[in-house]
């Protein structure tokens, strides 16, 4: 198994644990959960791949991307969430990465 496999498996159970929906691509519901992590989300064109894309309530919230010397940064995405995939309420909602 190779690192990065792994550490996907690792982040799996993290997310998994902390109440995130995990899919691929091909079987994507944003409504499966509160919170839903979608591995292997396309970019842009040039920008390749994100490891996963979170959505909180169906929305985009952020991504998550290992570093490489080529990688080019991602926009960021506004932070839109109020609350946990668990329904523990953060208190925040930011925006615009503020």
């Amino acid at each position: 198994m190779t690192p990065e496999a792994r550490a996907r498996q690792t982040i799996d159970a993290l997310l998994t644990a902390a109440g995130w929906h995990i899919c691929d691509m091909a079987n994507a519901n944003l409504r499966a959960s509160t919170g839903v992590a979608i591995r292997e989300f396309p970019l842009e064109a040039g920008h390749g791949f994100a490891d996963y894309l979170l959505y909180v309530n169906g929305k985009a919230c952020t991504a998550s991307r290992k570093t490489t010397p080529s990688a080019r940064p991602a926009r960021p995405l506004p932070c839109c969430w109020a609350a946990a995939p668990t329904g523990a309420s953060s208190g925040k909602t930011r925006r615009g990465g503020r």
